[in-house]
């Protein structure tokens, strides 16, 4: 038997949400399994705390948060697919069904709602959304060991071993080429995206009740792993820890700022790709809303400069401009009026106008050097 499910997020609630943020998914990708589910969750609203409907609500919560984790205003499910879905489980046989809902969700692909997505040819994408999968396999592998459900425990840990062992080869991989030229770019986003889906998995683990059977085997197994617990995998993880530590940790605080413009939320072409690589993604916002919509544009460089002023050693606002005054009409001077009179002077002088003059090549170079630096130091 299972309790009643845990009070959650109406699912027309969570279709508006999702609206709010990535309609563009929906309506681009509208045949996409994940977009029908959003689109008929409503017909769950009377029934979605009832335990014979947890996996219909679990796909629901799992949907709502693969569509707009990349987005600027994700969907709070959080605590609800790693933690509260799972506690109220009492049959393995329901849980197995669950978990087969997650299984399903792992195979969508991506790279149609995310822009920092890692291309690793034969062994798939890699992205922030594998680092999602260990976490709500997480919470479902302290519930199915507190169930003593064997066959679930260890589908669970198979399939979280297997993405650790695809994700240690990906860094080795990336790192073994990473001094050719531009291939720095592409290890150094192996190694944030480790860093993220590792702190996803670590997380959940540690969360777990000091009551669930195994923990402490499970902890030392799973938590931390790109830190002093590193000796698993060869030491890779404990190697992508203290690069990222070393070159991508400070471009990695939340972009909150961006979260207000609502000319980002129209396509995904404007989802934020990896930083602090944004000349291209700025070079885009000018050429869509420059010439169309200025006042549009002068909102997102006005929450850009917020963001720098905020955080100024992250390399990436100033990338991101760089792109818009190459493709903007008038450049950043066009919109000088339109910004607030506080942030006019951010960027006609000082470290930002220096980074603006910075051409993107230069940049990639300077950011390889700076990998090359960290491996050095570490070797």
């Amino acid at each position: 038997m299972s309790a009643p499910a845990p009070r959650g997020i109406q699912p027309s609630l969570l279709l508006q949400q999702v609206r709010n943020t990535a309609d563009w998914a929906l309506t681009t990708h509208a045949d996409a399994p994940w977009a029908r589910t959003l689109v008929d969750a409503p017909a769950l609203d009377m029934s979605f705390t009832q335990p014979d409907r947890r996996p219909d609500y679990l796909r629901v919560l799992l949907a709502a948060h693969f569509t707009t984790v990349g987005t600027f205003v994700p969907t709070d499910v959080d605590t609800q697919i790693r933690h509260h879905q799972w506690q109220g489980v009492r049959d393995a046989d329901l849980l197995g069904a669950m978990l087969d809902v997650v299984d399903q969700a792992a195979t969508w692909s991506p790279a149609l709602v995310s822009a920092k997505v890692v291309d690793l040819g034969d062994a798939g994408p890699l992205s922030g959304h594998d680092g999602e999968w260990f976490s709500v396999r997480a919470g479902a592998l302290g519930r199915a060991l507190t169930l003593r459900a064997e066959t679930q425990v260890e589908r669970l840990v198979s399939q979280i071993e297997a993405e650790l062992s695809r994700e240690a080869e990906a860094l080795q991989r990336a790192l073994r080429v990473a001094e050719k030229p531009g291939a720095a770019r592409h290890a150094l986003c192996v190694v944030t995206t480790l860093a993220h889906n590792l702190g996803d998995l670590s997380r959940v683990v540690e969360a777990w009740p000091e009551g669930t059977p195994g923990r402490a085997d499970y902890v030392d197994r799973y938590v931390r792993l790109g830190h002093e617990a590193g000796g698993r995998f060869d030491g890779l993880f404990a190697l992508a820890g203290d690069l990222n530590k070393a070159v991508m940790a400070v471009e990695s605080h939340r972009y909150l700022p961006l979260r207000e413009p609502r000319a980002l939320r129209t396509s995904r072409a404007h989802l934020l790709p990896f930083p602090p690589w944004l000349d291209a993604w700025g070079e885009a916002l000018g050429r869509d809303f420059g010439r169309s919509d200025p006042e549009a544009l002068a909102e997102v460089v006005t929450a850009i400069l917020e963001g720098n002023r905020r955080t100024p050693k992250q390399l990436a606002w100033g990338r991101a401009l760089a792109g818009i005054h190459r493709t903007s009409p008038g450049g950043l001077d066009r919109l000088v009026s339109m910004l607030p009179s506080r942030l006019r002077k951010d960027f006609t002088a000082g470290p930002l106008r220096e980074a603006i003059a910075v051409d993107a090549s230069r940049f990639e170079a300077r950011v390889a050097n700076l990998l090359k630096a960290a491996r050095a130091a570490r070797s």
